[in-house]
């Protein structure tokens, strides 16, 4: 199994594989490959999934517009831009 991944920074550039830690979440299980593609990529590979009738699973980073404890996820949950002199979009 493998997955791909849009996450361009300088400790994962473009066009490489990793394994990331906390992504194997079964015990003896294999470890899973993680390929660094850009968005555009992503989406045709999940159209061409979903049109064959395949699996096509989706996870995003969410942490900035939620709380754990309350169970609340709202992108104007926190007003960022409050406390800082550059947008937040």
């Amino acid at each position: 199994m493998y997955i791909l991944m849009d996450c361009p920074t300088k400790s994962t550039p473009y066009n490489k594989a990793y394994t990331i830690r906390h992504y194997n979440n079964q015990a003896d299980g294999i470890p899973l490959i993680t390929v660094n593609r850009p968005l555009a990529e992503l989406k045709k590979y999940a159209i061409k999934a979903i049109k064959k009738g395949e699996a096509c699973l989706f996870s995003a980073t969410s942490c900035r517009v939620t709380t754990r404890k309350e169970g609340i996820l709202h992108e104007k949950l926190f007003d960022y831009e409050l406390l800082s002199t550059r947008p937040s979009g």
